[in-house]
């Protein structure tokens, strides 16, 4: 099957089950971290499937520096999407961040550029996409393997993204 086809396809059954379950989630963070971000159900892509996540974006500045900072667990269907301009150099840090995680940097296209594995939690380390990009997904520790993404692969689609 064609790979965009596929990929709607996904879309459409994952949001027909998301939006009838999302009510009786516990959702990561509390009340004000929720009102910071906006949750969006999204499709990444595996070596073997498209898996649905619920994926908060950080859009705007204030968003961005704040993070995954002091969120005390996160599902692993869960994650966060950092939004860039196509060709910023990226670097991201651990400060107060008390979970370990993978950061995956991409691609304008959603395509990994690379994987920064088990971050160390509250480090002020920087860590860094090998090359210029577009996104930074913040997913638990292990996440990135489990699901297969590596260098090279699409993990999301931008194009269906709804910011």
């Amino acid at each position: 099957m064609h790979t965009s086809r596929r990929w709607r396809l996904a879309v459409a059954a994952a949001l027909l089950g998301f939006v009838s379950t999302v009510g009786s989630q516990t959702m990561v963070g509390d009340e004000e971290f929720r009102s910071v971000f906006k949750a969006a159900p999204t499709l990444i892509e595996t070596a073997r499937e498209c898996r649905l996540f619920e994926l908060y974006l950080a859009l705007e500045s204030a968003q961005k520096n704040r993070g995954l900072m002091f969120v005390r667990e996160m599902r692993n269907d869960q994650a966060m999407l950092f939004v860039y301009p196509p060709g910023s150099r990226i670097s991201m840090w651990m400060k107060n961040t008390v979970i370990p995680l993978d950061i995956v940097f991409l691609d304008e296209d959603g395509v990994v550029i690379n994987v920064a594995a088990n971050t160390t939690p509250l480090s002020l380390v920087s860590v860094r996409a090998a090359r210029p990009g577009a996104f930074a997904l913040e997913l638990n520790a292990g996440q990135a393997a489990a699901l297969g993404l590596a260098t090279g692969k699409q993990a999301i689609r931008p194009d269906l993204l709804s910011f």
